[in-house]
């Protein structure tokens, strides 16, 4: 009898291993909820087999009591722990919470403090009885109200649990029904075995079978997680992310059996889940040209556009379902991509009228790389080169183009250096060796160069000959100031030679003070003809010349007299305004000259002309006698002022007269726009 308990003890000492075995395994992957409480329950069967071992191998009966106190470690865990374990497989997580596992474990502490103070209550053994006087003989164990707590409240936790293994067997599909079959086989066999135990039917008085069962329990989980890889893929983790897929899915069983429908597909396809358990073929046509289902050796994916329930686009995808080459079924899956579809399609026709547009364009349209293969070009930039067609152009090499080489090693660096070039001209050859000029827009991406050009030869040579002709109107208007001035200065000469014959100085002077107004016309035509603006003169160069010339006629003794001019460098005045502007000047620089210092005296004439935006301010003054008191200068019948007056209003400028020291005549002006057409 001794040998067959050595044998029991053996026995059980594999249950152990196995099962520590298992609950190390599970450790390891504790970071998955359902693998802590599956290890947990693994380390409680492992105390209680371990310990049941060592009773049995135990000889005296204190210590065989010891072990059977231990025991009730591991005996009380494994309830609360397979519910803890079941509920976190089945999804019924959030009942997992800190409160409901304290209350769970109340009846276990009183449990283990009532196996803890047998000796003095005897609540879980009131009697404990050899069953021969043999060393090491089995124990009976007569069982007080305790034990009894004990085993309907595991009890009562196990086939909770059962209940919800069976409840996840109807609703999870077919690829993890097999998974919950063998772990609810597992939780089965010990209830069996510890019920034989229980009333007593087991075929050795007092042998617990319980820990005996646990080893093909344990056989069973290992079967189960290594198989079906019981800890890396459950049914909560596959419904959760089954039905928050973004796609659709179906799961489609070996006999092509709809097994599933998440979320995605029924909103979709609009269906719903009466078709579980339907033939896929026959309840959904959408997709019938996907099959046979038995002809796709892993994988298919495919774009179908389907009618019902209504018109969309969707990316299909089918995965074979196979275990150690066993079919198991299919996963299809599928989106909605018609948003896409249209998308694209819109993009195909956008292409479409860019490259009608492109072909269609006036200017030319290329792209290279930098070794001068061309890439892409339009009918317009083929045409321009003098091929018939793109097709022909595009075998040419780009680099050939240019008339001058250095022309495209200038673009290359330009383009390294800035990434674009703009409106730059240059010389192409055509086909037929004919050189056209170009304007050139390109820029550079990585290694490519793009860009249009503009054949411009028609518009240079429009530019060539508008500037021939604007040439020979130059000319020819130079020769037009250079014969009015001549002219004018004819007309001088004659008054002056017909001044010789005049007796009376009242008469002569009227003669000067013409061919001085004929002189200073004359002047303005000369500057012009030599002036590279033929519109506009220097008037600051004119005040100069024209002074010092009236300075040398009208100052015998220039001793006597100092001449001030201050007149910037450079400022400039339309002819319209130049020709009466010089003659006020010349009226008012010869009256200061003639009249202002009679008898020999001593004095100075400044004369003073500056611009300040549009805005011109032009004084004559000098500190002689002045004008005759009570003269109204505006109305005097002296001819010059009269002229110096109606000049003023035709360049619309204001005139004014200090009269305090000597006489100084202000004008004031806006030079007016002239239209050059006119």
């Amino acid at each position: 009898m001794t040998e067959i308990y050595g044998i029991y003890a053996i026995l059980l000492l594999i249950s152990s291993t196995i099962t520590i075995y298992l609950a190390f395994y599970s450790w390891n992957k504790r970071l998955n909820p359902n693998a802590f409480y599956f290890s947990i329950v693994l380390i409680a069967v492992s105390i209680w087999s371990i310990s049941e071992a060592f009773e049995m191998a135990s000889l005296d009966i204190a210590t065989k009591i010891i072990f059977s106190q231990i025991s009730y470690i591991g005996i009380v865990l494994i309830g609360p722990f397979f519910l803890l374990f079941t509920m976190s497989y089945t999804g019924h997580k959030k009942w997992l919470k800190n409160q409901f596992i304290g209350l769970l474990m109340v009846v276990p502490i009183i449990v283990l403090f009532l196996v803890a103070t047998n000796g003095w209550f005897g609540l879980i053994w009131p009697t404990i009885i050899p069953t021969s006087n043999q060393p090491g003989a089995i124990l009976i164990y007569n069982h007080g109200v305790g034990f009894y707590v004990n085993t309907l409240y595991t009890y009562i936790l196990i086939t909770v649990g059962i209940l919800l293994l069976l409840q996840s067997i109807i609703r999870s599909p077919k690829l993890f029904q097999k998974q919950s079959v063998i772990i609810l086989i597992a939780a089965i066999i010990p209830i069996v075995a510890n019920a034989i135990y229980i009333l007593q039917s087991s075929p050795i008085p007092g042998l617990d079978i319980t820990p005996f069962a646990f080893t093909i329990t344990g056989i069973l989980v290992a079967y189960s997680i290594f198989k079906y890889k019981l800890l890396d893929i459950v049914p909560i983790a596959y419904n959760k992310l089954f039905d928050k897929m973004g796609s659709g899915a179906l799961v489609i069983d070996s006999e092509k059996g709809i097994v599933d429908i998440n979320d995605a597909a029924k909103q979709i396809l609009e269906i719903n889940q009466k078709l579980i358990g339907k033939n896929v073929e026959e309840k959904l046509e959408t997709f019938n040209e996907l099959y046979p289902l038995d002809e796709i050796e892993s994988e298919s994916k495919k774009e179908i556009l389907i009618e019902k329930p209504k018109m969309m686009w969707l990316n299909t995808q089918i995965t074979v379902l196979e275990s150690e080459k066993q079919l198991l079924g299919w996963l299809i899956t599928f989106t909605d991509i018609s948003a896409r579809k249209i998308a694209e399609n819109l993009l195909k026709k956008s292409e479409k009228e860019y490259r009608n547009l492109v072909d269609n364009a006036l200017v030319g349209v290329y792209k290279t790389d930098l070794n001068g293969n061309i890439l892409f070009t339009n009918d317009a930039m083929a045409h321009m080169m003098g091929y018939n067609s793109k097709d022909d152009f595009e075998e040419y090499k780009s680099y050939l183009m240019y008339e001058n080489p250095g022309d495209r090693n200038y673009i290359l660096n330009k383009l390294k250096m800035d990434g674009i070039i703009e409106k730059h001209e240059v010389n192409l050859k055509k086909k037929n060796g004919d050189v056209i000029t170009v304007l050139l827009n390109s820029k550079l991406e990585g290694k490519i160069m793009s860009g249009m050009i503009m054949d411009i030869t028609v518009m240079k040579d429009a530019e060539k000959q508008i500037k021939n002709s604007l040439e020979e109107k130059e000319m020819l208007l130079r020769e037009i100031h250079h014969r009015v001035k001549n002219n004018l200065m004819v007309i001088s000469s004659l008054l002056s030679l017909q001044s010789r014959y005049i007796k009376d100085e009242a008469y002569k002077n009227i003669f000067k003070e013409s061919q001085n107004r004929a002189r200073s016309m004359a002047l303005i035509h000369e500057l012009l003809y030599q002036s590279s603006d033929l519109k506009r003169i220097n008037f600051g160069t004119f005040i100069k010349t024209l002074t010092n010339e009236l300075f040398k006629i009208y100052i015998a003794n220039q001793d006597l007299i100092e001449l001030n001019i201050d007149v910037k460098e450079e400022v400039m005045v339309d002819i319209n305004t130049a020709i009466p502007l010089g003659l006020i000047v010349n009226e008012l620089v010869s009256n200061s000259m003639k009249h202002a210092f009679p008898d020999g005296r001593r004095g100075e004439i400044k004369i003073s002309f500056k611009q300040l935006d549009y805005k011109y301010t032009l004084i004559v003054e000098d500190d002689g006698i002045g004008l005759p008191k009570g003269i109204d200068f505006k109305s005097t019948n002296s001819l010059g002022l009269r002229i110096v007056n109606s000049l003023t209003e035709q360049i619309d400028g204001e005139l004014t007269l200090d009269n305090s020291m000597g006489s100084k005549f202000i004008i004031k002006f806006e030079e007016e726009s002239y239209d050059e057409n006119l």
